[in-house]
């Protein structure tokens, strides 16, 4: 388990966790904005999960306040995964990033998205304004949700071409927040 780094992972840590995924590990990410590495976004990259570099913006309705913008994103959408069986309920995710499935042309990997945002939500990419002064606003270079926010992924080891396979699978969680 990784779970909301305080400072960048080396990257001899990314090349162990690399391996350990190759010998049929099972690995939980929880990284947040402004989390991890380069390299540890890459690792989870070829492993088929696209990690943002945002955070997540959601419309909050208050009660006797009106509408105002809040950083935890309330998501109600889950994927077909045994993981988000029988969701039903409402969740939120503070202070959450992008998460999604990139798994596609990548032989032996399948990736699924676990839960998705509203339509309220945007993925916000100016972060020098969102932590510096405190602004953000929906324009041409952020996503309109709803985006992403977990992904778990089965890795087929031989099908991947990892030679010795010691076991079939391996597995990866990523959620974009470390408060999951």
């Amino acid at each position: 388990i990784i779970a909301g780094l305080e400072r960048p992972i080396a990257d001899q840590a990314v090349d162990t966790l690399d391996a350990y995924l190759k010998r049929g590990g099972h690995l939980l990410v929880l990284l947040g904005p402004r989390q991890g590495s380069e390299k540890l976004v890459k690792l989870l990259g070829d492993w088929g999960v696209k990690v943002g570099n945002d955070v997540v913006l959601d419309q909050e309705m208050r009660l006797f306040e009106g509408p105002r913008v809040g950083m935890a994103p309330l998501a109600r959408s889950y994927g077909v995964h045994p993981i988000t069986q029988g969701f039903r309920d409402a969740t939120t995710y503070t202070r959450t990033r992008t998460v999604e499935p990139g798994a596609e042309g990548k032989k032996g990997l399948t990736a699924t998205g676990l839960v998705k945002t509203g339509a309220t939500a945007w993925a916000e990419t100016n972060l020098e304004d969102l932590f510096g002064p405190g602004t953000a606003s929906l324009d041409e270079t952020d996503r309109k949700g709803p985006v992403t926010l977990a992904v778990a992924v089965e890795a087929k080891l031989k099908d991947m071409g990892v030679t010795p396979a010691p076991t079939e699978d391996a597995r990866l969680v990523v959620f974009g927040t470390p408060t999951f």
